[in-house]
């Protein structure tokens, strides 16, 4: 298909550091049909995924994304954004709420991020069964050349999302190190917020069943070299095995698993960041996992379930996984095409331990 949509990036030339760093992004449908653009892990959404290029060019490194980190499900029509032929759509972002750009010095800043939309019409089996139809989706990256921008002294330094929920003091005591994996059959019980009796009683079944969907892939995976060399399912959700990715799996579901069994995670259905499609949103190295609407009505166990959900963001929020594919048809076709991605992404984490 040729190029549908083209992008653009408007930067101001100054900031302060205790200013939002807003910057708009203009997309432009460049066809002569219709085109649904899906808002989810786009700027249209939200600074809520990983949808920029963003430097600091005076140390020549990269700033990394730091902002939330969302559990998607099925897209309502909400989230879906209507554009007809040769119509302009315009948003704007905080940059600054999750790339680290408040200290004073120069910056550059490009988008970057793949896109999912229906051209003509939107199939309704994308709304009824978004699971098995995600496929008719055309996608298409979207790139812009690097923008500067300067950041000036002000009265502070603003914080990302992630700086604001990570608590140093936990986290030190979480991933301190000498403990290793203790043999338990249950984790450390969590800490529950804004929930009624009813969702609690969900909440705790769920953290359980998460902590088991964890040892249980702990245990199917085995000692590097061992079953998973030659396990489908591994592959299925992991690309073509390796050592050093394998190391990273590894690593990655005992980190979990330690931190299940350290002090308490907390779970608050307090959080005012909830999207239409969103189970749940955590941060990098935080110690509380938000839940939101969707999660109530997923299933305890099983795919895309309660459990799962679970899974899925205590991988961000332990491990510091990203959020690269959702869902399974794009998991697996992430694991066949790039499994060094499919090791960092979480949702892959999720359905191999079966969630």
């Amino acid at each position: 298909m040729n190029t549908t949509l083209s992008a653009e990036l408007i930067v101001s030339g100054e900031y302060l550091s205790d200013r939002p760093v807003n910057i708009q992004v203009r997309l432009t449908n460049q066809s002569s049909e219709n085109i649904f653009l899906l808002k989810a892990a786009t700027p249209f959404e939200g600074l809520f995924s990983d949808c920029f290029e963003v430097n600091d060019t005076i140390d020549q490194m990269p700033i990394y994304y730091d902002g939330f980190l969302v559990k998607r499900g099925p897209p309502p029509l909400e989230s879906f954004l209507f554009l007809g032929p040769g119509a302009k759509v315009e948003t704007t972002v905080d940059l600054g709420s999750a790339y680290a750009v408040a200290a004073p010095g120069l910056y550059t800043v490009a988008l970057h991020v793949t896109v999912s939309y229906s051209v003509g019409s939107l199939d309704g089996g994308i709304l009824a069964d978004f699971s098995r139809h995600q496929s008719k989706l055309g996608k298409q990256t979207l790139s812009t050349p690097s923008c500067p921008f300067k950041v000036l002294p002000g009265q502070f330094k603003r914080m990302t999302v992630g700086e604001q929920n990570r608590d140093p003091r936990a986290q030190a005591a979480r991933l301190a190190p000498g403990g290793g994996v203790k043999a338990l059959d249950v984790p450390t019980p969590p800490n529950v917020v804004g929930a009624d009796p009813t969702q609690t009683t969900q909440i705790l079944q769920a953290h359980q069943n998460a902590y088991n969907l964890v040892v249980a892939a702990l245990n199917n995976l085995g000692p590097v070299g061992g079953p998973a060399t030659t396990d489908p399912t591994y592959a299925l959700w992991f690309g073509a095995y390796t050592d050093a990715r394998f190391n990273i799996v590894s690593a990655v579901y005992g980190q979990v698993q330690t931190n299940f069994q350290g002090p308490a995670i907390t779970y608050s259905t307090a959080g005012s960041n909830c999207l239409p499609n969103s189970l749940g949103y955590t941060s990098y190295g935080s110690t509380t996992i938000y839940l939101c609407s969707l999660f109530w009505s997923a299933p305890a166990t099983g795919t895309d379930s309660q459990a799962g959900t679970l899974v899925h963001e205590h991988t961000h929020s332990d491990a510091n996984t990203s959020d690269i594919a959702y869902g399974q048809s794009d998991c697996q076709a992430l694991a066949a095409s790039n499994p060094d991605q499919a090791v960092n992404n979480a949702d892959s984490y999720e359905y191999y331990a079966g969630g």
